[in-house]
Order: structure tokens, then sequence, then C-alpha cells
């Protein structure tokens, strides 16, 4: 439960912050991690497991999705993107024969 409820203010205060700071040239943007970020860490704990397709993203995919988010204009703020939304903007890896 706690970890939902402060899941849930970070998103807020994103959404917030970025409205507070619209103008200065700085943007507030956060990810929502719904889905699994594939690592050799998650493998030992759970094993291996077939994800459904086109979910999760392995750590260095992750990165380079919020390098792309980094990268945008200060325009672009104000939003809690996931992993689909990530996909959508091409900021994050499709895999091959995954839709």
């Amino acid at each position: 439960m706690v970890y939902a409820v402060s899941k849930a203010g970070l998103e807020r205060f994103t959404t917030g912050l970025a409205a507070e700071l619209a103008g200065t040239g700085v943007a507030a943007n956060c990810v929502r991690v719904d889905e699994a970020l594939r690592s050799e860490a998650l493998a030992a704990m759970i094993g291996e497991t077939a994800d459904p397709p086109g979910t999760g993203a392995s750590p260095e995919e992750f990165g380079e999705a919020v390098r792309w988010l980094v990268d945008q204009p200060t325009s672009f703020t104000g939003r809690v993107l996931t992993f689909g939304d990530l996909r959508d903007l091409a900021a994050l890896a499709t895999h091959e024969g995954v839709v």
C-alpha cells in the first residue's frame, strides 16, 4: 500500500511541479515503471519467464528511453509516461517480432 501511495505521490508531484515551473525552461516528467525491467537480478529471483509480447525492457533500453526523455525540449513537460507511451514515442525499443 505504501509503495502505491508513494508512486501516486511522485506522479502528482511531477504534474504539479511542471505547472509551477512552466515558462522557466525547466521540464518535469516521470516514467511509470509499469512493466518488468528485464535484468539478470530479476531472472535470478523469478527465473526465466515469458513476458507478454511487447512488454518489459532491459536496463540498457530503459536508460536509452530516459536519455531520450531528458533530450526533449522543455515544452515537453508534466507527463507521466508508461512503457507503452515511450514505445509510441519511439523512445523505447520494440523487439523484433514484438508489437
